[in-house]
């Protein structure tokens, strides 16, 4: 009888240990998911103000060149 309780603990100790790991490989994975999103999130925001900056300049040196080209 010792021997089956101890079986049974030792089988329930196991399998909880295994659900738990489970769970912090789980929850390790959707962090790793958020933290890589964000860092997209973060470049494509960054490509987006490199754009716009440039864009900006583009306009800048376009109406100067448009004054300094003025017929006298």
């Amino acid at each position: 009888m010792n021997l089956l309780v101890s079986f049974v603990t030792k089988l329930l100790a196991d399998l909880v240990r295994g659900l738990v790991l489970d769970w912090k490989q789980d929850r390790l994975i959707r962090q790793n998911t958020v933290l890589k999103a964000q860092l997209k999130s973060r470049k494509a925001i960054s490509r987006a103000r490199q754009t716009s900056d440039r864009r900006a300049l583009d306009d800048i040196r376009n109406r100067l060149r448009q004054r300094t080209n003025r017929p006298r």
